[in-house]
C-alpha cells in the first residue's frame, strides 16, 4: 500500500472507510463518490493530494481535512479539490479553514442551514466555492481576493443572493450581513 496513489471505488455501496486512509502517505487522489458512506475519517498533512470527492454519499459533518498540501504538481499546477455534493451536510464548521491548500470546495446539494464561516478567508488559495441549493446559508460575505467562482442559489424561488460579492452589494445591510434579494442574477 506505500505506493498506492489513487482510490478509486465509485458507484459501490460502501458504508465505512477506515481511519488507516491516512497512512497512505503518497495519495494523490480519493474517489469515493455515490457510496452510502456517513462519515469519513480526519485526513492531515497529506503532501500530494489533489482530489477529494466524496459526492452523493450521506454523510452529515463535513470531515476534517488538515494542512492539506499540494507540493507534487509545483507551483503552477497547485490545487486541490473537494468535493462534498449530494450530501446531507447541515452546518459549515469553522475548522474547514484548516483544509490547507484547496482550490475548490464544493458544498452543493446538501441541508446547510447555517451561517458561512468567516474564516473561509483564511483559505487563500480558494478560488472557487459552490455553496447552491441548500437550505438557508447566512451570514457575512467572503471577500477572499482569489474567489472567481461563488456559486449560492437558495431554494427558494426568487431570492437569489450572493455570499461572495464586493462590499458595496445592495443586499447587505449595515453590518454587512446578507439580506435576500428579490431580482435574480443575470
Amino acid at each position: 500500500m506505500e505506493n498506492l496513489t489513487h482510490i478509486n471505488l465509485y458507484n459501490n455501496s460502501i458504508t465505512y472507510v477506515p481511519p488507516s486512509i491516512n497512512n497512505i502517505e503518497k495519495i494523490e487522489s480519493i474517489d469515493l463518490r455515490n457510496n452510502n458512506i456517513t462519515e469519513f475519517p480526519s485526513l492531515k498533512n497529506l503532501k500530494n493530494i489533489y482530489n477529494i470527492n466524496l459526492s452523493h454519499n450521506q454523510i452529515v459533518d463535513i470531515p476534517k481535512f488538515k494542512n492539506l498540501t499540494n507540493s507534487f504538481f509545483g507551483t503552477l499546477m497547485e490545487y486541490i479539490t473537494i468535493n462534498l455534493s449530494y450530501n446531507k451536510i447541515t452546518k459549515i464548521p469553522s475548522y474547514v479553514s484548516n483544509f490547507g491548500d484547496i482550490k475548490a470546495l464544493h458544498l452543493d446539494h446538501n441541508l446547510i442551514d447555517d451561517y458561512l464561516p468567516e474564516s473561509l478567508n483564511n483559505l487563500t488559495k480558494l478560488e472557487d466555492i459552490y455553496l447552491g441549493y441548500n437550505i438557508n446559508i447566512k451570514g457575512k460575505t467572503l471577500n477572499n481576493q482569489r474567489l472567481s467562482t461563488c456559486e449560492y442559489y437558495p431554494p427558494l424561488e426568487g431570492n437569489s443572493y450572493s455570499l461572495c460579492e464586493s462590499a458595496n452589494v445592495k443586499c447587505k445591510d449595515k453590518y454587512e450581513s446578507l439580506q435576500q434579494c428579490k431580482e435574480e442574477w443575470n
